[in-house]
């Protein structure tokens, strides 16, 4: 802001519809530095108005784990897919392993794959959830647990989450 002229700090709340809030109080307080009055009733309007717009976005805003299929949460999903997918490709390993007969390979195949595309689905809520794109829950496909790991660790982008209220 201390770069810009006084008429282009006052022409910031003429449009203050394409401003931040906290863009306008920045040029507000560099304007007040430099003893300019910024106290006229509709700038005050027009700034409480883009104030309580930016409010009422937050508020209309989705809950940031918004319902995915059927109702779901991200975090449901995240919950479900991930130990659902562990257990199939567990049991496709058992049953791989118990018998090594040609007539299992089907059953193998269908836990295997059903396990790896319920874990990938899980990650993909567990991404979405962080506040990631889907794809970003690719990582699931990593092998022996590296890509749940590396998500695991990934910093959440959602504003203001407290993971332990819940």
């Amino acid at each position: 802001m201390v770069g810009k002229t006084n008429d282009q700090l006052l022409e910031m709340f003429k449009q203050a519809e394409d401003w931040i809030p906290e863009a306008l109080a920045a040029a507000r307080a560099e304007l007040q530095k430099r003893g300019i009055p910024t106290d006229t009733k509709k700038e005050n309007e027009t700034v409480a108005a883009a104030v309580d717009q930016e409010d009422q976005a937050i508020t209309e805003k989705p809950d940031e784990e918004q319902a995915t299929i059927g109702g779901i949460t991200f975090r449901q999903q995240a919950a479900i897919g991930i130990p659902l997918g562990g257990i199939l490709q567990m049991l496709s390993n058992v049953f791989d392993d118990k018998t090594h007969d040609f007539g299992n390979l089907f059953l193998v195949l269908f836990l295997a794959v059903t396990g790896l595309a319920s874990s990938l689905w899980g990650c993909i809520g567990y991404a979405q959830g962080k506040g990631y794109s889907k794809w970003m829950g690719a990582w699931g496909l990593v092998p022996c647990c590296i890509g749940i790991l590396f998500l695991i660790f990934l910093p959440d982008r959602r504003k203001g989450f407290d993971d332990h209220e819940s």
